[in-house]
């Protein structure tokens, strides 16, 4: 017999990798509309699902009454845990140097992340001959793969 360990996903990580999965199929998709129709198409597909979510979204769900969720959790976590002021805050992020290196990085990271995102596509397109099209279907792979 074999004793396999099972692995837990975190419902997080899940979360997280819907934008990376809807990155990699909208470039997919888009490209692959772009080659047989227009840049208009590509919008109202694009916007479809979202008409479809908001109507589904109206008729399913109901606001609930103002007040109705709130309860006194709030006003005894304020007393035991008084607001601070934000200079306060900034001392303690800028005294911490692991957590001043993590935003850093996170910056860095993003900030690359959208450029390329942002310039990949001219770039197949101009260097490479691509129809914008191909190049949004390589991008979309190329993201897929890293």
């Amino acid at each position: 017999m074999s004793s396999r360990k099972s692995i837990a996903i975190p419902p997080s990580a899940i979360y997280v990798s819907g934008a990376g999965v809807g990155q990699i199929l909208i470039f997919i998709i888009g490209g692959w509309l772009l080659m047989r129709f227009d840049w208009r198409a590509v919008f109202l597909v694009a916007g479809a699902p979202a008409l479809l979510f908001a109507v589904l979204l109206y008729f399913t769900t109901r606001e609930p009454e103002r007040g109705a969720l709130d309860t006194d959790l709030g006003a005894t976590s304020a007393k035991a845990n008084p607001p601070r002021n934000v200079t306060s805050l900034i001392r303690d992020i800028l005294g911490n140097t692991a957590l001043c290196f993590a935003i850093l990085a996170y910056t860095l990271v993003t900030g690359v992340g959208y450029s390329v995102t942002v310039w990949i596509t001219s770039f197949l397109v101009r260097v490479h001959g691509m129809t914008v099209g191909q190049g949004a279907i390589w991008a979309g792979v190329g993201f897929g793969c890293a």
